[in-house]
């Protein structure tokens, strides 16, 4: 499938108090580990950050073109370099994601032909994993230029759909933000 997995990095990591996506997880970096296990769905990855670190993982390193605005920054400056139309965008310090529900993400975008696919858990929708359809660029680019920052309201501008992934457990959406949530992984 003509796809391209993105692991944002970018983070300031500053609960954690060092470089989230630099945790050692199972013998390896937590990204290392990320693309170890979904790469092979996607024709290319790219990780998403300003930290030249991350080029020991042989994969494009792609920084912000505009800068501390969070995840949404990472999100266009990685559509732009983009070569496919389907962006599925993983964050650096979920251990639990895997390409079979990476893949119901891709399904979803194919299916209902949306701008963006966000995942949801019960009542909650989470900002990532999701698709975004490289199509959204320019729009996206031009609502952060003129001061749109949050991920939730951009369903407001563009066709959005979601994957309902109740069946997962819920540490499945596991983020490692604070040295205690490294507990959660040994």
């Amino acid at each position: 499938m003509k796809a391209t997995l993105i692991i944002l990095a970018g983070g300031k990591s500053s609960r954690m108090g060092f470089d989230k996506g630099l945790i050692l997880h199972k013998g390896k970096h937590i990204t290392q580990y990320l693309i170890d296990v979904n790469a092979s769905l996607f024709s290319k990855v790219l990780i998403s950050s300003n930290n030249k670190e991350y080029r020991r993982f042989k994969e494009s390193v792609i920084p912000d073109t505009i800068i501390e605005i969070g995840p949404i920054g990472g999100i266009v400056s990685c559509l732009e370099k983009s070569t496919t139309d389907l962006n599925v965008f993983i964050s650096c310090d979920a251990p639990f994601i895997n390409k079979e529900t990476l893949k119901k993400l891709l399904l979803k975008s194919i299916d209902s032909n949306a701008d963006i696919v966000y995942s949801k858990h019960g009542n909650r929708t989470h900002p990532f994993p999701s698709c975004f359809n490289k199509r959204i660029f320019n729009k996206l680019n031009r609502l952060i230029l003129s001061g749109e920052r949050k991920m939730s309201s951009l369903s407001e501008f563009f066709k959005t759909d979601y994957v309902d992934f109740n069946n997962e457990k819920k540490d499945f959406f596991l983020n490692l933000n604070n040295p205690d949530d490294l507990k959660k992984i040994s």
